[in-house]
C-alpha cells in the first residue's frame, strides 16, 4: 500500500496487508450519531415543499393560439404517457449515485478510512447529501413549472380547442383567446399541458450525473496524492485502468441522462429549451452541493487515536528512521514535540525537530 509521507524521500511502501472489514464490525450507533441531522431536516422540508405546490396549486394558464405550430404536435400515445416511464429518471439516477459512492468509499478509498465504521458513515453522508441535491433540483423544477406555465408541444391535442367557423385572422391583430376554449375538462392531462418549462426529467437526471461525477473525480484523483511515476509498472497500469474505468462510468451516466432528456423531445412532451433549462438547473444545484459536501465530509470521521491504521503508523516510523540514520541524529537542542509549537508559532509535525 502506497502512502505519501512528509519527508523529502518521497512515498513509503508498506508491505503490511490491510485489515479485513466485515459488516459485523460496523458500530451502527456511531454511524447514526455522526450524520448531519440538520441536513436531514432540510431534506424533509424540501419534500413537503414539493408535495404542497404539486397537489394544491395549479400552474399558470398562459395564452395559447390555435395557429401556433410549436404546440400543435400530435401525441405519441393516446393517453399522453411518455415512452420512458416516469419512474426511470428517478430510480436509475439514484441507483447510479448509490453504486458510485459504495465503490468510492468501500472499495476504492478503503485504505483512507480508520475503520469500516468510518467508511459506512462517510458513505451515508455523501448519499444523504446527493439525495438532497436530487430533491432540491426537483423542487426548483416543479415550482418553476407552476410559475411559468409554458404549454407543451402537444398542448393543442390535450386541449382539443373549439375552432371557430369561417374565421379570418388579420396579421398583427390582437386575438381574444376565448374564441377557442378547450373542450377537455380541466383534468390532470390538461393541467400537465401547462408544465413544460423546465424539464424535470432532465433536471434530476443531470443533477445526479454531475454530483456522482464530481464525487468520483475527487475520490479517485484528489482525495490523496498521486505518485504514478514512482509506482511499479503493473501497479501504475492498475491505477491508470481504474481512472479509465471511472471515466467510462461517467460517460455512461451522462449518456443515460442525455437519453432520458431526448426521449422527452421525441415524445412531444418538451421543447429543446425546456431540456436545456432543466439540465442547467440540475447541474448548478449538483455543483453547489458537491462543492459544499466534499470539504465537510471529515465531520463524520472518528477521532479515536487507537483506530489509526497501522500503515499510517509505519509510514511515520520509517520516515523518522530515514531522517535519523540517513542524515544525522536527532538534535538535543530541539526536543521532539509531536503537538508542540514551532519557532514561528505554528504547529510542528511529528518529525520537525530533526536536524539536517
Amino acid at each position: 500500500m502506497l502512502r505519501q509521507d512528509m519527508s523529502n524521500e518521497g512515498p513509503v511502501m508498506s508491505t503490511e496487508a490491510p485489515v479485513k472489514w466485515h459488516i459485523k464490525d460496523v458500530r451502527w450507533k456511531e454511524v447514526i450519531k455522526r450524520q448531519d441531522y440538520a441536513q436531514l431536516l432540510m431534506t424533509c422540508c424540501i419534500v413537503v415543499g414539493i408535495l404542497i405546490p404539486t397537489y394544491v396549486c395549479d400552474p399558470r394558464s398562459s395564452e395559447y393560439f390555435i395557429y401556433d405550430a410549436t404546440i400543435s404536435l400530435p401525441p405519441v400515445s393516446p393517453d399522453f404517457e411518455p415512452s420512458v416511464p416516469n419512474w426511470v429518471p428517478v430510480v436509475i439516477p439514484l441507483l447510479e449515485l448509490f453504486f458510485t459512492i459504495v465503490v468510492g468509499e468501500i472499495l476504492s478509498s478503503r485504505a483512507q478510512h480508520k475503520s469500516v465504521t468510518d467508511a459506512v458513515a462517510t458513505l451515508l453522508y455523501f448519499l444523504a447529501d446527493g439525495v438532497q441535491s436530487f430533491i432540491c433540483s426537483l423542487l426548483v423544477s416543479q415550482v418553476t413549472k407552476l410559475v411559468v406555465g409554458r404549454t407543451r408541444p402537444d398542448f393543442l391535442a390535450r386541449c382539443a380547442p373549439e375552432y371557430p367557423a369561417n374565421w379570418t385572422l388579420a396579421i398583427g391583430a390582437n386575438v381574444d383567446q376565448s374564441l377557442w376554449p378547450c373542450t377537455r375538462e380541466y383534468d390532470e392531462v390538461l393541467k400537465d399541458g401547462y408544465q413544460s418549462f423546465p424539464s424535470g426529467h432532465a433536471s434530476i437526471s443531470f443533477n445526479i450525473t454531475v454530483y456522482a461525477s464530481a464525487y468520483l473525480i475527487w475520490c479517485w484523483n484528489m482525495r490523496y496524492p498521486l505518485v504514478v511515476a514512482q509506482l511499479p509498472m503493473w501497479a501504475q497500469f492498475r491505477q491508470d485502468f481504474r481512472n479509465v474505468a471511472a471515466k467510462l462510468w461517467m460517460i455512461v451516466m451522462l449518456a443515460l441522462a442525455w437519453g432520458i432528456s431526448l426521449s422527452r423531445v421525441i415524445d412531444h412532451q418538451h421543447h429543446i429549451s425546456d431540456i436545456l433549462g432543466g439540465a442547467f438547473v440540475g447541474i448548478f444545484i449538483a455543483l453547489v452541493y458537491s462543492l459544499r459536501a466534499i470539504p465537510r465530509y471529515k465531520r463524520v470521521l472518528s477521532l479515536e487515536p487507537e483506530s489509526v491504521p497501522t500503515e499510517m503508523v509505519n509510514t511515520e516510523i520509517d520516515t523518522l528512521r530515514r531522517v535519523s540514520f540517513g542524515r544525522s541524529s536527532i538534535s538535543k537542542e530541539a526536543p521532539r514535540t509531536d503537538r508542540g509549537m514551532g519557532p514561528e508559532g505554528a504547529v510542528a509535525p511529528a518529525h520537525a525537530s530533526t536536524s539536517v
